[in-house]
């Protein structure tokens, strides 16, 4: 071979036959890169939906969702009221939507049905700088009393519902007995607040909503110039506007969060660790495909010395080796995006419902972009090594010496790796144990939004359809309940004065039925439940939960004292009649203050249902839709799922989470074993000659295991001090995403030293025993 043969272009089935013939070295190398390259891709999908993409909303970083807080009591999130709009207006442009979503009705085909809605003032769209895919949106002169009611509808209503046709716009509909014009259309990506259907004026929905300025009810959004400098000018709007306010009323301070935060919540810092742990994965496949490279390039060293003596120079060498390197890589690329593939598909599975953006992951154009640059690198990282190391001039350090330092490097990886899962997994099993304050198994929920004119009429249908609900086969109890548990972090809430103490906020106020704390097994601590006889005519009750009960009364008992649910002195007065458990309605993490009232007292236009069921609760799903259509035939229902279903959505996010990382941790691991596996092998079949001397020698089958062991737990025992010294540096950032737990949580990082010690035996085993069994006479013959 002359110099001129290494200069020829090198077709790609001769760079092929030799990897072809070594499979042992081939497989492990592709499949390892194409799990790195795979799952770095699928998680990248993610990553660039949450972190570098907007949902449509123009300039993100100068808009931000307002709240208030309340220090004093503990309260990080209280909903406004139209009176702290107008004066935080003052501050910046800031625009109101309805702190949850509400039932809107809509006809369509004849047949009346519910739709997620929330109500807008007219400059909420202005605010968030987004554009409309047909139509137009919500302006000013829409947000009128007396104006006509005018619309907008999702992506996902007007396919669904519409099938994409834009006839739609400018149709009227029903809307109970109201018309209701749809005037525009938003665009696939735009999704805030999530899961909304449908968007109206606020004004003509509520015509007297400034006669209850005081009603915190709402959401904010608004364009500010900056963070800091919004909620310097916010906290000045609101201490002016304190002068206004009733007596007694709690200082309340702003709380401004960037609007992707406040889209995208904690799963914002999930995604990023995750980013981080997945780039740790490839690390490790590639020090492994390296170390699988330095024990093929040894192989070859008389090839290399014969190509070198022949002239090739030591450019030509490395270009020959790093052209193995690449089609390996391309290879590895090329069942990556097979891997990537079937990523997306299971984290769109695993992802919480409530997740926005999941629907836009796809392997779109930035992501296969990502995907051939991750290809492209990983030549660099694990060939360009290799290829230096192994052309060196032999007075220089050899491959052998080089490779357990990877091993140290795999080990320190994995290290990080198993330790962030193993936290997460922890918060999630604390997550897990929390008693919520009721029992969701065989429980069916349900929703009625009436547009009955009055009380009577509301008190009137609900008290009908629990007497035909109950009466069903198979149910055991049945009650309602304003707002059931877990429907989301805010809800209709209550501030409540205590026999003439100051005013306290954001308590959680409920209006059930009698027995519907014994269709949720909520227990009851103190006094009694509602009965008949708490109806208008009589006194007016109320049940609080333990918290309150300890809060207020800690050396009595609370029943028959008195509280106000509101503030100022119009406010209904109420006797404690009951005392019960405390029940997650909105954080999971804490309960708030609960305060039940009687449904013949205080019915609203709206409640939910739950269902005691004997066996599974979707088998009378369809008895219960039949049930509430005879009652009245005009009233859709809407909103029907399980309570477990509820629980199961509330854990969502961290549960996927602590999968994702423990699976990425299980790569890692997976991979450590390998590139253990293989080096202990590559030892044993370079050191056959010397394997034998020693057993000649007298050397125990323990002795030879020892020597061959030894070296490479040495430098895995390393691997792991030092991974588990920057785990303890990098846990701190996972810090906002534990529960319980601290980042450096002794049992986890026990935990983490077993199992790695586990892998490290499993990885040593086979190639120590190889060695043991080698036969002395015919290793000295070889």
């Amino acid at each position: 071979m002359t110099p001129a043969d290494l200069r020829r272009p090198t077709h790609m089935i001769r760079w092929l036959r030799p990897l072809l013939r070594r499979p042992a070295f081939t497989l492990p190398a592709i499949a390892g890169l194409a799990i790195g390259i795979g799952a770095t891709t699928a998680v990248f999908s993610v990553f660039s939906t949450m972190m570098l993409q907007s949902m449509g909303v123009r300039d993100t970083s100068r808009v931000a969702a307002v709240w208030l807080t309340d220090p004093a009591h503990g309260q990080q999130q209280v909903e406004l009221s139209y009176s702290d709009w107008r004066a935080l207006s003052k501050a910046f442009d800031i625009a109101l939507a309805s702190s949850v979503n509400l039932d809107f009705p809509l006809t369509f085909n004849g047949l009346p049905e519910h739709v997620d809605s929330t109500t807008v003032t007219g400059n909420f769209f202005e605010v968030l700088g987004v554009t409309p895919l047909a139509g137009r949106f919500l302006n000013s002169s829409d947000d009128q009393p007396g104006a006509p009611a005018r619309i907008v509808l999702s992506y996902g209503l007007w396919r669904s519902r519409f099938g994409g046709d834009y006839s739609v716009i400018g149709r009227q509909f029903q809307s109970g007995n109201s018309p209701v014009t749809v005037i525009g259309i938003a665009r696939p990506e735009f999704d805030f607040p999530r899961d909304v259907q449908v968007w109206t004026a606020l004004k003509p929905s509520w015509p007297d909503v400034e006669k209850n300025a005081e009603l915190g009810v709402f959401r904010s959004v608004a364009r500010v110039g900056s963070m800091v400098g919004a909620t310097a000018s916010a906290n000045v709007a609101l201490r002016q506007s304190d002068a206004i306010r009733p007596p007694g009323t709690p200082k309340l301070n702003p709380s401004v969060i960037p609007i992707l935060t406040e889209i995208y919540g904690s799963a914002r810092p999930a995604v990023l660790i995750l980013m981080v742990a997945v780039l740790l994965v490839l690390c490790v496949a590639c020090a492994n495909a390296a170390n699988l490279m330095l024990a093929r390039f040894a192989e070859r060293k008389q090839e290399i010395a014969i190509r070198s003596a022949l002239g090739a120079g030591r450019r030509q060498l490395i270009r020959l080796l790093l052209s193995e390197s690449a089609v390996i890589a391309v290879a590895a690329g090329v069942v990556g995006l097979g891997i990537a593939q079937a990523g997306i598909v299971l984290l769109r599975w695993y992802a919480p419902p409530e997740l926005p953006g999941m629907d836009q992951v796809s392997l779109n154009g930035m992501v296969l972009a990502v995907s051939v640059g991750l290809t492209a690198l990983t030549v660099l990282l694990f060939g360009a090594g290799p290829a230096f190391v192994s052309t060196r001039p032999p007075r220089t350090q050899s491959p052998r010496a080089v490779r357990p330092w990877l091993i140290a490097g795999e080990v320190a990886l994995s290290v990080m790796l198993v330790v962030t899962a193993g936290l997460l997994v922890r918060s999630f099993s604390k997550l897990s144990a929390i008693d919520p304050g009721f029992n969701p198994e065989r429980v069916l929920t349900f929703r009625l939004t009436t547009q009955l004119p009055d009380r009577p009429a509301w008190q009137s249908l609900y008290t009908q359809v629990l007497e035909r609900v109950r009466a069903l086969p198979g149910v055991e109890s049945a009650g309602a309940v304003l707002i059931r548990p877990l429907s989301g972090a805010v809800g209709w809430d209550t501030k409540y004065t205590i026999e003439e103490g100051e005013t306290n906020p954001n308590g959680n106020f409920e209006v059930i039925s009698p027995a519907y704390f014994h269709a949720m097994r909520i227990r009851m601590l103190a006094g009694r439940d509602f009965d008949a006889s708490d109806n208008e005519q009589s006194v007016k009750t109320v049940i609080i939960n333990e918290s309150t009960a300890n809060r207020h009364w800690p050396h009595g008992n609370a029943v028959g004292h008195r509280l106000r649910l509101g503030s100022g002195p119009k406010a209904p007065s109420l006797t404690v009649v009951g005392v019960v458990e405390d029940v997650r309605y909105h954080e999971w993490e804490a309960a708030r203050p609960d305060f039940y009232v009687p449904l013949m007292q205080r019915a609203l236009f709206r409640s939910d249902f739950v269902v005691k069921t004997h066996g599974d609760p979707w088998a009378l799903a369809a008895a219960v839709r039949r049930a509430v259509f005879e009652t009245d035939k005009t009233q859709p229902v809407s909103n029907v799922t399980t309570m477990d279903s509820l629980v199961e959505r509330t854990l969502a996010r961290a549960r996927m989470s602590a999968l994702s990382l423990a699976s990425l941790a299980g790569c890692g691991m997976l991979l450590a074993v390998i590139g253990i596996y293989g080096l202990l092998s590559y030892a044993v079949e370079q050191r056959t000659r010397e394997i034998g001397i020693r057993t000649a020698l007298g050397a125990t089958r323990g002795n030879v295991a020892r020597v061959i062991v030894s070296e490479v737990l040495w430098y895995a025992g390393g691997g792991f001090l030092a991974g588990a010294g920057a785990a303890v540096l990098a846990a701190s950032v996972t810090q906002s995403l534990l529960f319980q737990v601290t980042p450096a949580d002794p049992l986890t990082y026990l935990a983490t030293a077993l199992i790695m010690a586990a892998i490290a035996s499993l990885a040593c085993a086979v190639p120590a025993w190889r060695a043991a069994s080698i036969d002395p006479a015919a290793a000295l013959r070889s």
